[in-house]
């Protein structure tokens, strides 16, 4: 069976001196189904880019993946829907200061995927996040 499906692709634009020059990661995700939206969770104080993204595929499925550069495109988690994802959005609340093993202080909050259905319906799940810098266990909650 040919499958014509392009692969998930990563690009980025460079740091300064360089700003505004667009790199493409040479690494592909082949995804299941065709993808129909997607949302980059906020990039943390200190950081460059951000840790996750999450996916909405045509068959019904949204997939969490990775970003951090130890394991770039690995799939984190994956969630069956009841209907078509159209829309998604990873935001930050619930903020608490917090000091890392570094010194670095920050806010340390839950970070929430609204998932948007083509069935005029909004689904809020809750994706945990580790105190410790690239550690990331995600739960989908009902």
């Amino acid at each position: 069976m040919f499958d014509n499906r392009p692969p998930f692709s990563l690009f980025s634009l460079s740091p300064p001196p360089q700003s505004g020059q667009l790199n493409e990661y040479t690494e592909r995700k082949e995804m299941s189904a065709d993808v129909v939206c997607m949302s980059l969770a906020k990039v943390q104080p200190g950081e460059q880019r951000s840790r996750l993204v999450s996916v909405g595929l045509v068959d019904n499925t949204v997939c969490i993946i990775s970003l951090d550069p130890s394991n770039c495109l690995q799939p984190l988690s994956m969630q069956a829907l009841p209907a078509q994802p159209e829309s998604l959005c990873i935001v930050e609340m619930g903020g608490v200061e917090k000091e890392d093993e570094l010194g670095v202080k920050g806010t340390v909050g839950f970070l929430y995927l609204n998932i948007g259905l083509q069935v005029r319906f909004l689904s809020c799940d809750v994706l945990r996040q580790g105190l410790k810098r690239g550690s990331f266990s995600c739960l989908f909650t009902d």
